[in-house]
């Protein structure tokens, strides 16, 4: 019923009601309140005090991700090597650090780049390298916009500035962006699994990750 009703209500509503609900929520907790910690059934995660989806999910349903999880765990093992673009606060990227050798968890939003190190040290991760940088084309800086509402869908700042992805008045910040191929520049390094969710950017990553992919059994993409 309730996603039934979702889908009779347009979605630039579904969006204003999102932000609205997302705004009274920083006003309840305080500007000083920046994420809640939520125990779920393994492991534990600070997510953004803002975040009504990724955020939302943990903080009602105490999960985010299992199907995703599933799936992508059949792909690795206890010796695998595993990169992440867009890790987001590591609701996935955790759960599977847990179960293989090593991984490279990339994060382009800063402030979620900090829920994720804060989450790695609460879950004791040791087999993570983090990096807070966009993965793109090439080397340089690009334009950021960070999503409120939806902080998973922060974002390289769009060529056509709609209001779907304005509408939570994000701010927009320069990120250092690099290529995946200059991150994992070890030719010796072989990966069983590369996932990646970056909000449509996933074309200019893929030019900058050649190398990788070609050292690379599978890769996922959100």
């Amino acid at each position: 019923m309730k996603k039934a009703i979702k889908a009779l209500i347009p979605s630039f509503i579904v969006r204003k009601i999102a932000a609205t609900l997302s705004t009274l929520t920083r006003k309840l907790n305080g500007k000083n309140i920046t994420g809640f910690l939520v125990q779920t059934e393994q492991f534990r995660f600070v997510v953004g005090s803002e975040d009504m989806s990724v955020g939302r999910a943990l903080r009602f349903k105490g999960s985010y991700g299992d199907d995703e999880f599933k799936r992508t765990s059949k792909l690795v093992g206890n010796e695998s090597n595993v990169v992440f673009v867009g890790t987001h606060v590591g609701a996935i990227a955790i759960p599977i650090a847990k179960i293989v050798k090593s991984c490279v968890l990339i994060e382009a939003n800063p402030q979620t780049f900090d829920l994720l190190t804060t989450n790695i040290f609460l879950n004791e991760v040791t087999n993570a390298t983090c990096k807070n940088v966009a993965i793109g084309e090439c080397e340089g800086e690009i334009n950021f916009v960070l999503s409120r509402v939806n902080s998973g869908g922060s974002k390289r700042e769009p060529a056509v500035k709609d209001n779907m992805y304005y509408y939570d008045n994000p701010k927009t910040v320069k990120v250092p962006m690099v290529t995946l191929d200059s991150i994992c520049s070890d030719e010796r390094e072989v990966y069983d699994l590369v996932f990646m969710d970056i909000e449509g950017s996933e074309f200019f990553a893929l030019q900058g990750m050649r190398k990788v992919l070609s050292r690379t059994s599978a890769l996922v993409i959100e």
